[in-house]
């Protein structure tokens, strides 16, 4: 997608703007889903990977990449074989892991039985992450227990994100810092920890354009001379 929305823009001699998201590391973050995040991660990494290669062939071409926030608070401990890399075999998120279960365990119509719910459970998430998972039958129980669908879906995302060292603090965002990454011209500008409020402001300027005095009166970038003044076409004083 990345690179077919390059190709058409490419066209326009007037140069372009193009935003690519990877919502899904916000949306699997809020749910404690670690190795759907890790998916959506690794397909925003080929998106950049595309950006990249265009702004090699295309020198006044600025890449930059940087999330609004964290979500989940995630924390790593990883420990022998309980990495990250645990979760490649991973089919499915974990909340459609939680409701094929319920489907299996809704299939066994009458022969539904303390046991036989246990074992389709058990064999749906040992199914779902590619033969990794066994899940003991007080794991199952603590999923059955939960107070809501919601809860039983994060006390499985739990269970499963303990497999690969990963432990989340919170469904919400968190005040973490984040990664801010450039490739191009003027990426050498913003260095060490910055404001998030200073990210809009280098990017007017690398475009030609303002804003009105009295929001950047206290800018940082302004102030310091790290970037000229709006309205001038910082691309082209830095080629």
């Amino acid at each position: 997608m990345t690179d077919a929305a390059l190709d058409r823009l490419d066209a326009d001699e007037d140069g372009f703007f193009l935003v690519i998201e990877a919502a899904g590391t916000d949306t699997w973050g809020h749910a404690n889903d670690a190795a759907s995040v890790m998916r959506a991660a690794a397909e925003y990494e080929n998106a950049m990977q595309v950006a990249l290669d265009y702004a090699a062939s295309n020198p006044g071409t600025l890449v930059v990449t940087v999330a609004d926030h964290e979500t989940g608070g995630m924390r790593l401990d990883p420990d022998g074989d309980r990495t990250p890399a645990a979760f490649r075999p991973y089919e499915a998120p974990y909340v459609e892991m939680f409701y094929e279960a319920m489907e299996a365990v809704a299939d066994l119509g009458f022969s539904l039985s303390p046991r036989s719910v246990i074992r389709a459970v058990r064999d749906t998430i040992f199914d779902l992450t590619g033969g990794l998972v066994r899940l003991e039958r007080d794991e199952i129980l603590s999923i059955l227990d939960a107070s809501s669908v919601e809860e039983a879906v994060l006390e499985l995302g739990s269970l499963l994100n303990a497999r690969g060292g990963v432990e989340y603090t919170t469904t919400g965002h968190t005040g973490a810092d984040v990664s801010l990454h450039a490739f191009g011209p003027g990426a050498d500008l913003l260095e060490g920890s910055v404001d998030n409020t200073e990210v809009g402001q280098w990017l007017a300027a690398a475009m030609g354009l303002s804003f009105p005095e009295e929001q950047v009166a206290d800018g940082a970038l302004l102030a310091n001379g790290m970037i000229p003044a709006m309205g001038d076409s910082w691309a082209d004083s830095l080629m």
